[in-house]
């Protein structure tokens, strides 16, 4: 999944990339449906119709990701949408694009319905994601779950700070340039932390000094 991770510069660096290689096959896995329809000229789905126990297979489709939405709706109206990570309304009418902000229509804004070869007739259903409990149940598939840990000891309130970090300054080995100044972190047990930044700001390179894994460097503060 080649665009995990990567900021919106660096996905418009590895799109012009790739647009650029010529003579070379390419198998790319990706849940940037805007990177696949500029990068890829076929589709491949991978499914099993969403029927409990009935082994997946590959149906090739020569054709862009948008032109793949136009000719199966059923199938695209399952698939994970962007949109419910932005704030789109689930109205069914499409994806947002998270490097744009736009609303990528789902076939051009064609309701999802089970014509065009549908091979169970039951629309979206066709999506193993819709069938998930069902084969669970059945044990085609088996559910990862995992234990509550409970409360650890000693601790009495969410509030304690559990990491702690002052005036912290980094720099690596060989350069000059400090790539992290003036640094202050409290991280409280009840911390939800988001870290934000462009590709080589710095964002590992706090959380491993914070992790006390802090890698070459002059540490200071």
């Amino acid at each position: 999944e080649p665009t995990n991770h990567l900021d919106r510069k660096a996905v418009e660096w590895l799109k012009s990339h790739l647009l650029s290689l010529t003579g070379v096959t390419m198998a790319i896995v990706s849940h940037d449906y805007a990177f696949i329809d500029e990068v890829c000229t076929d589709i491949t789905h991978y499914d099993n119709g969403g029927h409990a126990g009935k082994p997946c297979r590959f149906v090739y489709y020569p054709m862009t990701f948008r032109q793949f939405q136009q000719l199966r709706p059923e199938i695209a109206a399952g698939l994970p949408a962007s949109g419910k990570a932005t704030g789109a309304a689930d109205d069914g009418t499409g994806y947002v694009d998270p490097r744009t902000g736009r609303l990528i229509p789902w076939g051009d804004g064609a309701e999802p319905s089970d014509e065009g070869g549908s091979e169970s007739g039951t629309g979206s259903a066709l999506s193993t994601l819709s069938n998930v409990e069902q084969l669970v149940a059945s044990g085609s598939i088996l559910p990862i779950r995992f234990p509550d840990p409970g409360k650890p000891e000693g601790i009495r309130t969410y509030r304690k700070p559990v990491m702690t970090m002052k005036d912290i300054h980094f720099t690596y080995e060989g350069s000059e340039r400090a790539i992290i100044t003036s640094a202050s972190v409290t991280v409280t047990l009840g911390s939800r932390v988001v870290m934000l930044g462009a590709n080589g700001a710095g964002k590992t390179t706090l959380l491993r000094m914070l992790a006390l894994e802090k890698g070459p460097g002059t540490p200071y503060g």
